[in-house]
């Protein structure tokens, strides 16, 4: 289930915060021999009146209704069965005003998934991008909307990077290449250390896209990622912000213009848990889901 912690759902009449409506939603039931529909994210529609919800553990991505004047509210009204599980959040085109479009990275497939959400009702996968790497999270930047991903490392090198129409990334975990022999699976992804197996492999790819930021050579669980943005944030106003789950840790990066280079700092002082997903909501506060099963609502001091 999701509920607001707050116990502030929406008034029916005029959609505006109220006291008495908990907003739980209830998820998709499993049968007895699989496990529990566990949620990897959640975006809505601009209009706020859809709720887009993945899954870890199952392969479909459903459509609650969240419009408080509609007869179907806090229920499913689509689904689709994107063929894998293990996914890594859901993303809502910045650009679209409609909110016509949502994007979902797979975790072992390393792809992007776009949902035509046209029909609410009939959700579908438009189109299928191959990515770079092992996409865990993806923003937009305020400004320019340019994208950038957050990405978990082979077991070293957790990354940020700027993604560029038909740029390449330089990974290519294939066996039989350079140094390298065979490998389980025919997958050297997980095989050896940097040189044996780089991230962004510049030598194979001259013209690779740089990382914006390496978490420092570790592979720590890099996963989601956020830009903060409004003058509430003072000087915090358009940096990054990524989890970095398997250290418990939050990250703000400030990026220089090009977003080709960043430095890091701490973010506050919040308790460490395993972040699984950042969502800014438009009136600039910050909520924070985490593995534990809740969800914080965070905002600046």
């Amino acid at each position: 289930r999701f509920r607001d912690t707050l116990g502030d759902g929406r008034d029916p009449a005029t959609g505006a915060l109220a006291k008495d409506d908990g907003a739980t939603l209830t998820l998709p039931a499993q049968p007895p021999d699989d496990p529990p529909w566990y949620a990897s994210g959640v975006a809505a529609t601009p209009d706020g009146k859809r709720l887009v919800v993945s899954s870890v553990n199952q392969k479909d991505v459903v459509v609650f209704d969240i419009d408080p004047a509609s007869p179907g509210y806090k229920t499913i009204i689509g689904s689709v069965d994107i063929g894998a599980r293990e996914t890594f959040g859901v993303f809502i085109d910045p650009q679209d005003a409609a909110g016509t479009r949502a994007y979902v990275p797979l975790w072992a497939g390393r792809k992007v998934l776009e949902i035509d959400l046209t029909d609410p009702t009939q959700p579908a996968v438009s189109r299928t991008f191959d990515t770079d790497q092992n996409p865990q999270g993806i923003t937009f930047r305020p400004g320019t909307n340019q994208p950038f991903t957050a990405e978990h490392g082979p077991g070293h090198s957790d990354e940020v990077t700027a993604l560029v129409a038909g740029g390449n990334a330089g990974w290519d975990p294939r066996p039989n290449l350079g140094a390298r022999g065979a490998c389980p699976g025919d997958y050297c992804g997980y095989q050896g250390d940097a040189t044996f197996m780089p991230m962004t492999d510049t030598t194979r790819f001259p013209n690779a896209l740089r990382p914006t930021w390496n978490n420092t050579g570790s592979s720590q669980g890099m996963g989601p990622a956020t830009f903060l943005s409004g003058s509430q944030w003072k000087l915090w106003d358009g940096r990054l912000l990524v989890g970095v789950m398997g250290a418990n840790r939050l990250d703000l990066l400030e990026l220089n213009t090009a977003g080709t280079a960043a430095t890091r700092s701490a973010f506050g002082s919040l308790l460490g848990a395993r972040y699984r997903s950042l969502v800014q909501a438009p009136d600039g506060t910050l909520y924070i889901a985490t593995d534990g099963g809740e969800i914080w609502r965070v905002v600046p001091n």
